[in-house]
């Protein structure tokens, strides 16, 4: 039996076996993706297990994984937690083998990426950056990257609106508008 865990991470994997995706999962806790991926990282350091590994597109239980699911549960039904729990609503309390909990994560939990920070933007400093502020591409002439990729970080929201304001950018700096200098966070 696993002891001891934060009750942040024990809410954060119950999100995500509840909810079936990363992102209602982390509009749940109140967290960002990038955040609820932090946790289940700090969570599988904690139990010193991998409790989830992919296979395609499919987010798969590992044999930890199914150990630690049997074991959610037993975790809710244990104060504090179980405060905050009024029922269980899925899996429901129908399914109770490791067979039935593992084929119930396989059908409904998945990544639900909005793919970001593959060519991360930042200032000249930040080693880790493919994209420094005017958009073009470190070490490549006359490329320039302007979609999500450059965000060096997932937003909490969509990347829809964030993703048309790199583009105005990228449109403003091809048309030699002058724009204000960078933000360094």
């Amino acid at each position: 039996m696993v002891v001891n865990l934060p009750t942040e991470l024990l809410r954060s994997f119950v999100a995500i076996v509840d909810s079936g995706t990363m992102l209602r999962a982390s509009e749940r806790v109140f967290v960002t993706q990038s955040a609820l991926s932090l946790q289940m990282k700090r969570l599988e350091d904690t139990v010193q297990s991998q409790l989830f590994h992919r296979e395609g597109r499919r987010l798969v239980l590992t044999p930890a994984g199914e150990s630690f699911l049997g074991h959610a549960r037993e975790i809710l039904a244990t104060r504090p937690m179980s405060d905050a729990v009024r029922a269980e609503v899925l899996p429901g309390p129908d399914l109770v083998t490791d067979e039935q909990l593992t084929a119930f994560c396989q059908r409904t939990v998945k990544t639900n990426y909005h793919p970001v920070g593959t060519c991360a933007m930042g200032v000249d400093s930040n080693e880790m950056a493919v994209v420094n502020p005017e958009l073009k591409v470190r070490g490549v002439e006359g490329l320039r990257v302007f979609d999500a990729s450059i965000m060096p970080n997932l937003i909490s929201a969509n990347t829809n609106a964030p993703t048309m304001a790199i583009a105005d950018k990228a449109v403003a700096l091809m048309m030699g508008e002058t724009l204000p200098p960078p933000v360094v966070l």
